[in-house]
């Protein structure tokens, strides 16, 4: 018997809102492992020009006197500072919330009604990153992007931004037929079969790899040799026969 939909929760990677025109307009939300690994690529950039930088203040070293060494080295403080936080300020701000890291891993940041990255948010949003990265390796941001309903760190909740995939194409690719159509093969409860159709209605816009994350509280009902797609393929096929079915009892009635 399956659970109840009461027990387990649908986790929604997806942000949409309403224009005053009746279109609704609908983002992938970007997931903390993508977002870590684009802030990792922007990180070795940033360690690249920072390098570059400082064998250039390492060159000037011959040329002046030990009374401008104290100089030479606040210039050097300025410019991690300006590498640093003015490398994801003018990225964002100047190339529609992009980096480096950002691009390659099919990411951009936008305001929170979907408007365009403003110059103040992105400034907003960078600043607080410091504080996101407390106490060590991100604490506070990852935590709070696991309370937040829309996957924001505290520097994206207060700036009033998000962060999502550039091309929704590419991550909803791997989508399974939902043709399919079979009854399950042991009755159900009037919320188990609302959760299976639940389940195939949101299947119909999401990526394989969150299905098989919803279904995995599933498995100890499935053979032991049945694989993660055989799973929700399954419970696609279920719950499309329970809508069906639902679907046609209405009309009848």
């Amino acid at each position: 018997m399956l659970q109840s939909r009461s027990s387990w929760e649908l986790i929604d990677d997806s942000f949409s809102i309403q224009t005053p025109e009746g279109v609704e307009l609908f983002y992938l939300l970007a997931d903390p492992v993508s977002r870590a690994i684009a802030f990792v690529l922007d990180g070795i950039f940033i360690s690249i020009g920072l390098f570059i930088f400082s064998y250039c203040l390492i060159l000037l070293l011959s040329q002046i006197s030990f009374s401008e060494l104290n100089a030479l080295v606040g210039i050097w403080f300025i410019g991690i500072f300006l590498f640093s936080w003015g490398y994801f300020f003018l990225s964002e701000w100047l190339f529609n919330g992009t980096t480096l890291g950002k691009r390659m891993m099919n990411l951009r940041v936008v305001s929170d009604n979907f408007a365009s990255l403003t110059a103040s948010q992105s400034a907003w949003r960078n600043v607080l990153r410091y504080l996101d990265l407390l106490p060590f390796a991100g604490g506070i941001g990852l935590v709070s992007m696991l309370i937040t309903d829309k996957n924001q760190r505290l520097g994206d909740y207060l700036a009033g931004t998000v962060v999502v995939f550039r091309n929704t194409e590419s991550v909803l690719k791997e989508k399974i037929s939902s043709s399919i159509s079979r009854p399950p093969p042991f009755s159900l409860n009037r919320d188990e079969a609302r959760a299976l159709i639940d389940f195939a209605i949101y299947a119909e816009n999401h990526a394989f790899s969150r299905l098989a994350e919803m279904s995995a509280p599933f498995a100890s009902f499935f053979p032991a040799d049945c694989t993660v797609k055989e799973r929700v393929e399954e419970m696609r096929a279920w719950g499309n026969w329970l809508y069906g079915k639902n679907k046609f009892n209405q009309e009848k009635i």
